[in-house]
């Protein structure tokens, strides 16, 4: 008898120790047990083959009988009915009163008025080298100057510098633009008023009868008529801010001055065009976060014009070096005031009056103060009303641009100057 144990510690073979009745006792390792393993270990022979590895993923098979997991398809329908709901929210309160109030800017349809100025006789040239030279526009700049800013009302001094960077921006694109004046751009003006009065500019700017002429929204010369001589525009003036009823209100009074020469003939003699010119723009809060100004009227004067071109045109056909207005009596004695032996009190030393011309309407009865354009030197004839500007101020209710365009209509006498 060998001394020790004669059977190996776990029991003879074939035989499970008394512990590992406990540990598998509640574990049947059936074929449905062995399917379900998500493993399966290769065969020796299988490991044998280059590239394997000792085990494979396997996918469980379905039971017979067991249904299908739907957890993905219902997984995607709850994200479906969040994304719905979230966008019958978002459109309940877009139709609701809880979204951000959205201010629209005011429909105002601006007043204009044009006043004319026929010259009494040839209209005269200018240096060749500088029009400018010798003339009133001689001393005036080249840019908009913008008084200091301050808090006006209920406005602050931020809202007030909006206000004045868009009334200096539309003077500029609407009386300034070498494009807008001679080429026939509107693009640089349009984008600066409301859309409402967009819509009126591009009707003005068709033929037929408007609700506001052209000229009201811009100065513009009849494209391929004229160009610009010297160095550009000349302007002097000022810009004012006042506050209105819930409304910001800056007054812009400036006269310009450009030289002009015939397009097809860019090297004739230049002639000046003058022009006086008080815009009105009104801001609210919606103008000023859109960077939009509105109209609310324009007066000008302007000439060298043939006061016999139609009032509602949609561009200027200013008369240049050399011509005449039809019907302008002609100049004998040489020095462009006409053959009227009796010149119209105050119209000369460059004070241009509204002495009627030609076809003009009746002459206005003597308790009644006639509009007098203002002089090339910044002064007016006596039957002008002074403004803060000198400019001069019509009667009330005087507008020559709601006269009819043919037949009898407002002109001023330009003089020299």
């Amino acid at each position: 008898m060998t001394a020790g144990r004669s059977d190996p510690p776990g029991g003879a073979a074939g035989e499970v120790p008394d512990h590992g009745d406990d540990e598998f006792r509640a574990t049947v390792f059936d074929e449905s047990f062995v399917r379900a393993a998500s493993l399966q270990e290769h065969s020796a022979a299988q490991r044998l083959e280059p590239g394997t590895v000792p085990v494979r993923p396997r996918t469980p098979e379905r039971r017979s009988g067991q249904r299908p997991d739907r957890r993905q398809p219902r997984n995607g329908l709850a994200v479906a009915a969040v994304l719905v709901t979230a966008v019958l929210i978002a459109v309940f309160l877009g139709n609701s009163g809880l979204r951000p109030t959205v201010h629209r800017g005011a429909e105002i349809v601006p007043a204009g008025s044009l006043l004319p100025l026929q010259p009494p006789g040839t209209v005269p040239d200018q240096d060749t080298g500088d029009p400018y030279v010798g003339s009133v526009a001689d001393n005036y700049g080249t840019a908009l100057i913008l008084p200091e800013a301050a808090a006006v009302g209920d406005w602050d001094r931020d809202q007030v510098i909006d206000a004045l960077m868009l009334a200096r921006r539309y003077v500029t694109a609407s009386s300034l633009t070498p494009d807008v004046l001679v080429a026939g751009a509107v693009a640089p003006v349009r984008a600066l008023l409301t859309p409402f009065q967009q819509q009126r500019m591009d009707r003005a700017l068709r033929p037929g009868p408007a609700p506001a002429r052209a000229s009201t929204f811009l100065v513009r010369f009849a494209p391929g008529t004229v160009e610009l001589a010297g160095d550009g525009p000349r302007v002097e003036g000022t810009f004012t801010v006042e506050q209105a009823p819930g409304r910001l209100t800056v007054l812009a009074r400036h006269r310009f001055a450009y030289a002009l020469v015939p397009a097809d003939d860019p090297r004739a003699a230049p002639s000046l065009f003058r022009l006086h010119r008080e815009v009105v723009l009104s801001f609210g809060e919606a103008e000023l976060a859109a960077g939009q100004v509105s109209l609310e009227s324009v007066t000008a004067t302007a000439g060298p014009l043939d006061c016999a071109d139609p009032a509602d045109a949609a561009s200027l056909r200013p008369l240049l070096a050399g011509q005449r207005a039809a019907g302008a009596p002609q100049d004998t004695s040489g020095t462009g005031a006409g053959d009227d032996p009796d010149p119209t009190p105050g119209a000369g030393a460059g004070e241009p009056s509204a002495e009627a011309s030609p076809g003009a309407a009746p002459r206005t009865a003597p308790d009644e103060r006639p509009p007098v354009a203002p002089g090339a030197d910044g002064s007016g004839d006596h039957p002008v009303e002074q403004g803060p500007a000198g400019g001069s101020e019509a009667p009330d209710g005087l507008d020559p641009l709601s006269l009819p365009a043919t037949g009898a209509s407002l002109c001023g006498v330009l003089a020299d100057g």
